[in-house]
C-alpha cells in the first residue's frame, strides 16, 4: 500500500475509533463485568486424556495397512 493510501486509511480508522469510544463510566462497568466472570478451567486430567486419545488414534492409524498396501513409505534416512 502506498503512503498516500496508508495515510488515508489511518485517518479513516482514527475517525472511526473516536466515534466508537466508551465513556469512562461505561468502560469501568464493562471491565467490572468481564473481570467478575470466573475463568474457565480445564479438568486436571484433561491434557493427559487428550494426549492419550491422540496417541491411541496414531497407533490405530499406523497399525492399519493402507488400501494399496504399503505404497506410501517413509523415506530412508541416510
Amino acid at each position: 500500500m502506498d503512503e498516500r493510501r496508508q495515510a488515508h486509511l489511518d485517518r479513516l480508522l482514527t475517525t472511526w475509533a473516536a466515534a466508537q469510544r466508551l465513556g469512562d463510566d461505561e468502560a469501568d462497568r464493562l471491565v467490572g463485568q468481564i473481570v467478575a466472570q470466573p475463568r474457565p478451567t480445564l479438568a486436571p486430567a484433561w491434557w493427559a486424556d487428550f494426549s492419550g486419545q491422540v496417541s491411541a488414534a496414531m497407533v490405530r492409524a499406523m497399525a492399519r495397512p493402507s488400501p494399496g498396501g504399503w505404497a506410501v513409505q517413509a523415506p530412508s534416512v541416510s
